[in-house]
């Protein structure tokens, strides 16, 4: 199966779903390569996405399951007349399919050799947004919308810096800058430059390949990523204010982690000498 597009003519080829049980006419939700930038998967419903994985590395998609890499194997195919997204089982004994339901989720499902159940290995949407863009959506997997922003605006000041979040999906790729040979302290310094440079990332593509990201603009859809799944560690860009302001916090947190810890070591040395005392006054 091929998810992509004839570049020469413009046709597409996605995942749909039926309108309904008795409808096969094409119904709300989609399932499609996102060619805009690097290439990612993506569920819509018209203009507005439910959904995306990380941008294509060279290996594969972020923000889907580590484990299918050792059930199937996907690939990108790109040339002047196809880019496309295609995939195949790595053994003979297994068969692939994708589903696209009514609430428009995806679910990967394989069948195995002698099996007569299909089993679910693995599920789409499943990550949480970090940032909301409102309250109302924060943490709810049925919300439409993907709008997941800073929570406070960049003062663009001497002193600017980065706060480091581990194990994230990418922002969506609406406005960024790519580059292949530069170094990741070079990039937050490039990036530090311009006032509308908001965050940056270093996708690595193998273990002699990498790629630097910087965004410009409002970063959309920072998720967070389970364990179990692909992560990329992301430099958001802080004012010194919000900087100063995490730090103090830290700070604060780790007193407060050190006086808990002396009250109850405190408490068990006093606890110890008040035993020995007792024993002593019963000899």
């Amino acid at each position: 199966m091929k998810i992509g597009w004839k570049l020469k003519t413009g046709e597409e080829r996605y995942l749909t779903l039926w309108k309904s049980v008795d409808d096969p006419s094409p119904g709300s939700f989609a399932y499609r390569l996102d060619i805009n930038g690097l290439p990612q998967l993506i569920i819509d419903r018209g203009s507005m996405k439910k959904y995306r994985t990380r941008p294509w590395n060279g290996i594969g998609f972020g923000s889907v399951p580590a484990v299918p890499s050792l059930v199937f194997k996907p690939t990108v195919v790109s040339n002047e007349n196809e880019l496309y997204y295609t995939y195949e089982a790595v053994s003979n004994a297994i068969t692939m399919r994708l589903w696209l339901n009514q609430l428009g989720y995806l679910q990967c499902l394989i069948l195995n050799r002698g099996s007569s159940e299909w089993e679910v290995l693995y599920s789409a949407p499943f990550d949480q947004c970090f940032i909301p863009k409102s309250q109302e959506g924060r943490g709810t997997k049925k919300s439409l919308s993907m709008n997941c922003v800073r929570e406070s605006s960049l003062e663009c000041q001497k002193g600017d810096g980065f706060l480091r979040l581990e194990g994230v999906k990418v922002p969506d790729l609406l406005k960024v800058q790519l580059n292949m040979s530069m170094s990741l302290k070079k990039c937050e310094a490039e990036c530090l430059k311009n006032c509308s440079c908001t965050a940056h990332a270093n996708l690595n593509i193998s273990e002699e390949v990498s790629s630097l990201l910087m965004w410009h603009g409002d970063l959309i859809d920072i998720r967070e990523v389970s364990e179990v799944y692909r992560g990329e560690d992301v430099y958001i860009r802080r004012s010194v204010s919000n900087l100063r302001s995490t730090h103090d916090s830290s700070t604060r947190n780790r007193s407060e982690a050190i006086l808990l810890v002396s009250i109850i070591s405190s408490t068990i040395f006093l606890g110890l000498v008040f035993c020995i005392i007792w024993k002593e006054s019963k000899k």
